[in-house]
């Protein structure tokens, strides 16, 4: 994850590469880099998000900011950021049932 959060002008360059050979390896490439982003354990505490997923998100949406939208990297950290606040949601949504099966 950290790699595609904190090179977002490495990552541009990238997607303008990919984008220059076609659509399949603009697909490719952000498939590839969406699934390094995402893997990796999280670690936390309970009531709260998982860190790497807050983090996640919020570099997401800086980078986002930053992009000329529409593009296939903004594109990109935005669907990074929705993923992120789904697994938010989830992680919220799991320890509320943990905390009501245990009341």
């Amino acid at each position: 994850m950290q790699y595609v959060v904190d090179n977002v002008t490495m990552v541009r360059a990238l997607f303008d590469r990919a984008e220059a050979i076609g659509p399949t390896a603009v697909a490719d490439l952000r498939s590839s880099l969406f699934g390094s982003a995402i893997s990796g354990s999280r670690h936390g505490t309970p009531g709260q998000p998982f860190p790497e997923d807050v983090r996640l998100k919020t570099k997401s949406e800086e980078a986002l900011a930053r992009l000329p939208k529409g593009s296939p990297v903004a594109e990109f950290y935005e669907a990074l950021a929705q993923n992120a606040a789904q697994d938010i949601q989830r992680k919220k949504e799991d320890d509320d049932a943990l905390i009501q099966e245990h009341e």
